[in-house]
C-alpha cells in the first residue's frame, strides 16, 4: 500500500521546503482516485518527455492538475519508491471463415505481469464462440496494449478483466463484459453461453 512517508521521502528536493507536505498530500489524493494524470505522466515517463513538456501537454490534453503537484508527481513516478505500473495484456483475436473476418475479439488483462490464467480464459471463450457461432476462431500472441484501446470502460484497476467482441462491419460490439473486484461489473452475452465456468476460471486467478 503507497503511504504518505512514501510519497514525501520520494518528492524531498523536488519541491520547495515548506510545500512537501502540501504536495506529497495532493499526491496521494490523485493515486487514490486514480486521476487520469496518472496514466498521462506515466506515458510521458515511457517515451521520455521531459517533466515541464508533459505538464503542458496534459495541459492540452485537458488531465492536468496544479504544476508543482504534476512536476512532483514526474518525480515519484521516475522513483524507486513508485510501484510499476500496471499493465495491460490482451488477445487481439478474430472469429471467421476462410480467411474472411466478421468480428474481432479482444481480451484485455489488467496485470502487474503476465500470468498462466490468461490462456485459460481465451481457450474457454473461443470454445464458446466457435460453438455458437460455427466459425473458426482464429488466435493471435498475447500482446500489450494501452488502457485508451478498452472501449467498453475507462477506469480498469489491478486484476481487472474485460473483453469487447466487435461487429467488423458495423463496427458495433455484439458481445462484452468487465469483470471487477471479482465479479460481472457489466456482462453482455448470448444466453447459451457458459459464463459459470469463465467466472470460476477468473476468480482462481
Amino acid at each position: 500500500m503507497i503511504t504518505f512517508h512514501d510519497i514525501f521521502h520520494a518528492i524531498i528536493g523536488h519541491v520547495t521546503q515548506k510545500r512537501e507536505k502540501d504536495v506529497a498530500m495532493a499526491i496521494l489524493r490523485l493515486i487514490d482516485t486514480n486521476h487520469p494524470v496518472i496514466q498521462f505522466t506515466r506515458m510521458c515517463i515511457a517515451a521520455n518527455t521531459g517533466k515541464t513538456r508533459c505538464y503542458f501537454d496534459a495541459r492540452k490534453a485537458g488531465t492536468a492538475v496544479r504544476k508543482q503537484v504534476q512536476l512532483a508527481l514526474y518525480e515519484y513516478l521516475k522513483s524507486e519508491e513508485a510501484p510499476p505500473a500496471i499493465s495491460i495484456y490482451c488477445y487481439r483475436d478474430n472469429l471467421g471463415t476462410h480467411g474472411s473476418n466478421y468480428v474481432g475479439v479482444t481480451l484485455y488483462f489488467i496485470e502487474k505481469k503476465e500470468m498462466g490464467f490468461f490462456g485459460d480464459v481465451r481457450e474457454h471463450i473461443a470454445d464458446e464462440l466457435e460453438k455458437y457461432t460455427g466459425l473458426e476462431y482464429e488466435r493471435s500472441s498475447l500482446s500489450t496494449c494501452d488502457a485508451e484501446d478498452i472501449r467498453i470502460v475507462s477506469d480498469v484497476e489491478d486484476t481487472d478483466f474485460v473483453f469487447e467482441v466487435g461487429d467488423l462491419k458495423s463496427g458495433k460490439f455484439k458481445y462484452w463484459g468487465y469483470w471487477h473486484k471479482k465479479k460481472w461489473n457489466r456482462l453482455e452475452i448470448f444466453n447459451d453461453f457458459d459464463t459459470i465456468t469463465l467466472t470460476q476460471l477468473l476468480k482462481e486467478r
